[in-house]
């Protein structure tokens, strides 16, 4: 008994000092102990939260790992199985689209090619027809050429039979030389020395090439109009000026062909 008594003594002397220390120790603090235990509580909570947060994930963890203890292997398998053909569904659609996608990028440049080739045919053709309307366009003026040719030719025939003599050339540029000394004013239509239809320019079975160039070239300087004007347009009589010059318009444009021929 006095030893249960004694024990007794030192479990009060115990709890007494204890007591008495955390007194001290509060009171030591002052006023700055209550900022101190209130982050000492705190930082007690926040790691006993901490703790709590571990001790769930480890439990979870646990967990997880006894449920994947407890699965049957044939259902693990199926899962695995089932996870393989999902991922290889995946990727069967991933190479469908990039298929589908080079499928159209080839699509596009053999269409942008055949366009192209249309567009080049279409412009050969363009060109083509327009060579070919260039060429119908040539060929028919120089038909209209020929064609004018001919007809001079023609007309020269009618224009130049050589019927005439030395002696009626000479006399034909005399007569001309005399129209000069008329008075103002008084030439009529029958005063003027005209050529000879057939025989323009008065050329003579003798006449060669550079002869009948030569009676050309003076007819010309004699009938054409600006010059028939500047030598003798003062001379014409009024009434029959405007006759006058029209029909030495229609002789010059005859020797004018004329010349053609020969030229």
């Amino acid at each position: 008994d006095d030893d249960d008594d004694d024990d007794d003594d030192e479990v009060i002397f115990a709890d007494r000092f204890r007591t008495a220390d955390y007194s001290g120790s509060g009171g030591g603090g002052g006023g700055g102990g209550g900022g101190s235990s209130e982050r000492t509580e705190a930082e007690a909570e926040a790691s006993a939260a901490a703790s709590t947060g571990a001790a769930a994930a480890s439990a979870a963890s646990a967990d997880a790992d006894a449920d994947a203890e407890n699965v049957d292997p044939e259902e693990r398998k199926r899962a695995e199985d089932l996870q393989r053909k999902r991922e290889a569904e995946v990727a069967r659609q991933a190479a469908e689209r990039a298929t589908e996608a080079r499928w159209q990028r080839e699509a596009a440049v053999t269409e942008a090619r055949r366009a192209k080739t249309k567009k080049a045919q279409k412009e050969m053709m363009e060109e083509l027809r327009r060579k070919q309307e260039e060429e119908a366009g040539q060929r028919e003026h120089h038909a209209r050429q020929e064609q004018a040719k001919t007809k001079v030719r023609e007309n020269a025939r009618g224009t130049c039979v050589a019927t005439a003599t030395d002696a009626i050339y000479q006399q034909h540029q005399a007569a001309f030389e005399r129209l000069r000394a008329a008075k103002p004013g008084s030439l009529r239509e029958v005063d003027i020395p005209w050529p000879q239809p057939h025989n323009l320019v008065f050329l003579t079975p003798r006449d060669g090439a550079p002869a009948k160039k030569l009676k050309i070239s003076m007819a010309l300087k004699l009938w054409h109009p600006d010059k028939f004007s500047q030598n003798f347009g003062s001379l014409l009589c009024a009434n029959d000026s405007e006759k006058i010059l029209a029909r030495v318009k229609a002789v010059s444009q005859s020797i004018i062909e004329l010349r053609q021929v020969y030229n």
